[in-house]
């Protein structure tokens, strides 16, 4: 008989707050997508250099199993780093082990998304009428964060090192809008105008990323210093000094 398959949601980086105590998670779905209580677990962390700093600690399983990383791990002394990474070993219902494994970035902060429910209602008043019952706009919410997100770390932007949200504003609306009407969309049975919106926002969300101007702390000291505005949300070839970021 061949072994269950498992696997964890892993949409982002795990990101770590230097100088503070972090809660991190892990939830392990079966093949049909149920999440699994396993029986035992424990967790290793590695830092930016390749040094466990967290060696076998036990877990305690749950269907979201909860680890507290301890602000003495992640000291405001050591670097920001985005080579980090977090592994989980779980002992499954059918008696093995398996290694969930999680890139982690070590972050002065992290990013939060500008836009909040009642932005969203007052763009469009029937938003809250186009989910289904188990829905609710938070939800569309963080799954249009989080494509903003990988969205800059595919084009090389580190999210903790972007000083300004705001400016991430009219994208991270325009992904809201995109995931909200593609799925009223579905729910109709592929039929009425949700198409033609879901379509136009993400054509508006495409657009405003690339015209979307950042401030980037280039030196990593936390402060917006002069030649760190103006960045584009598209990794650049850089000439000249730090943070001047022209688009070739």
């Amino acid at each position: 008989m061949a072994n269950a398959v498992y696997h964890a949601r892993n949409a982002l980086p795990v990101f770590l707050t230097r100088g503070q105590g972090n809660e991190i998670s892990i939830t392990v779905l079966d093949s049909a997508g149920d999440a699994e209580v396993p029986g035992s677990g424990s967790i290793d962390i590695w830092d930016g250099s390749g040094v466990k700093v967290v060696d076998g600690a036990t877990l305690t399983p749950a269907s979201t199993t909860d680890y507290a990383v301890l602000a003495s791990i992640v000291p405001t002394t050591e670097p920001l780093s985005d080579s980090w990474q977090v592994r989980w070993t779980m002992k499954m219902a059918d008696g093995t082990n398996r290694a969930f494994v999680q890139p982690a970035h070590l972050v002065r902060w992290t990013l939060k998304a500008p836009v909040v429910e009642s932005d969203v209602t007052t763009q469009h008043s029937e938003a809250s009428d186009l989910l289904s019952a188990s829905q609710d706009l938070t939800d569309i919410l963080t799954v249009a964060w989080e494509k903003v997100l990988r969205r800059l770390l595919q084009k090389g932007r580190m999210p903790w090192l972007i000083l300004d949200s705001f400016s991430l504003f009219d994208v991270h609306m325009a992904e809201t809008l995109h995931t909200l009407f593609l799925d009223a969309h579905s729910s109709v049975g592929g039929s009425g105008k949700y198409l033609e919106m879901a379509t136009y926002y993400r054509e508006q969300a495409d657009r405003l990323f690339g015209q979307v101007v950042l401030t980037y702390d280039d030196d990593q000291d936390g402060l917006p210093d002069a030649g760190e505005d103006g960045a584009s949300a598209v990794g650049a070839a850089y000439m000249g000094g730090p943070g001047r970021g022209w688009r070739l």
